[in-house]
């Protein structure tokens, strides 16, 4: 039986290019927003919505090139510190306009420094952990994978994959609950994603794992296999909800939000 995955069909691209497609392709995150409310997908893909770029978001970017793509490719995209500002002898805010300056002149993001040695203990632990080792030994990082899915152009930029599995990295500020985040930010649907769009429709032969990284001393690192049931119902209600999204595309006037109906609040 061949692997369900086949590492010929991924792409190298950089970050930008990849988001550079995201008016022409599905992705998890469009998805998840059209699943809890199909409106908001809209206005997502009309521009009426953007998703701001946080703090949180900017350092589990860096984070993951950091842990997944190595220590070279950090530096060619990112500036540790940034400008010092001549009358303190500390580096300027990455929110001033010295910084902003410097991001444009050197074509890379800042990152602070105090970010940049939590995130050097955060690989470190990761890089000790023989489980998460393990599941990322021999795999290729940041893997972009497109094709069809129920008919509609679907892309997924895979933090670590084989021929047959899927690694996501996932940073947690606590994680004695990330489970309870990982139901709650969708992570599962996530995955089912990836490993459907990575294998053409074939999410069910994919094994897949979640790796968590604690932004805070002791930086404890987990590592959980995902069971087939729950990936393949989340995969089979991914489809579902892209077939809803394909019966809508020819230009519904107004999509809905979800909450039209009155609903029974049962405690």
């Amino acid at each position: 039986m061949s692997a369900p995955i086949n590492l010929r069909n991924s792409i190298v691209e950089s970050h930008d290019e990849y988001h550079a497609r995201s008016g022409e392709y599905l992705s998890s995150h469009l998805l998840a927003a059209f699943r809890r409310c199909p409106r908001e997908y809209q206005m997502r893909v009309r521009g009426e919505i953007t998703v701001p770029d946080s703090a949180a978001l900017r350092f589990g970017r860096a984070f993951h090139c950091l842990a997944l793509e190595g220590d070279e490719a950090f530096a060619s995209e990112y500036l540790i510190g940034g400008p010092i500002n001549p009358k303190t002898g500390k580096p300027f805010g990455a929110d001033t306009k010295a910084a902003r300056a410097a991001e444009e002149e050197s074509g890379k993001a800042i990152v602070e420094v105090e970010d940049y040695g939590t995130m050097c203990a955060m690989d470190g632990a990761l890089r000790e952990h023989a489980v998460a080792q393990s599941v990322l030994h021999g795999t290729i990082r940041e893997a972009v994978f497109r094709t069809n899915l129920q008919g509609v152009k679907c892309q997924a930029r895979c933090d670590a994959v084989s021929e047959s599995a899927i690694a996501d990295l996932k940073t947690t500020d606590d994680i004695d609950s990330f489970e309870r985040d990982a139901k709650k930010y969708g992570y599962l649907h996530q995955l089912a994603f990836y490993a459907d769009v990575a294998s053409f429709g074939n999410a069910r032969s994919v094994t897949c794992y979640l790796i968590a990284c604690e932004k805070r001393a002791p930086y404890r690192v987990g590592v959980w296999e995902m069971l087939l049931t729950p990936i393949d119902s989340a995969a089979a209600e991914n489809r579902s909800a892209i077939r809803r999204l394909k019966a809508m595309m020819p230009g519904d006037a107004s999509w809905p939000t979800g909450y039209e109906e009155r609903r029974v609040f049962t405690g």
